[in-house]
């Protein structure tokens, strides 16, 4: 099974922040103006014991939009998020064992994009257990 973090930790967010908005993967479209993203960057790194595999190790980064004017409740948003997933030992995500979620500094803010929508950003490493 290919490992792609970003799919399992969308799925995650999902079930842990019912009714905030859409959770996409990989990118944000251009509506709706509340969104959040999860991308997967920097490769995958496989953690091996001689021959054995003993974990997969990844980074994703989760990136925070609303609509324009509303900074503070994007900021809260993305201080939620990164709440969830600062430090999360032993979950399955999307049917997935994880062994390890952490975030590797404090959510960002990014600044706005060109409709002035208020934008942040947060990085996670991630280590999957073998399957």
């Amino acid at each position: 099974m290919a490992f792609n973090p970003a799919v399992d930790v969308a799925a995650y967010l999902r079930a842990q922040i019912i009714g905030e908005p859409v959770i996409f993967v990989q990118g944000l479209p251009a509506s709706p103006d509340d969104a959040i993203t999860v991308l997967s960057h920097g490769g995958t790194e496989t953690l091996a014991m001689g021959f054995t595999v003993v974990a997969q190790e990844a980074s994703i980064q989760v990136i925070t939009r609303g609509a324009a004017g509303t900074g503070q409740a994007t900021e809260t948003l993305a201080q939620s998020i990164h709440t969830i997933l600062q430090s999360i030992a032993d979950v399955s995500m999307n049917a997935v064992p994880y062994a390890l979620v952490k975030a590797t500094a404090e959510p960002s803010y990014v600044g706005t994009d060109r409709s002035g929508r208020p934008m942040w950003s947060g990085n996670y490493s991630v280590i999957r257990d073998p399957e």
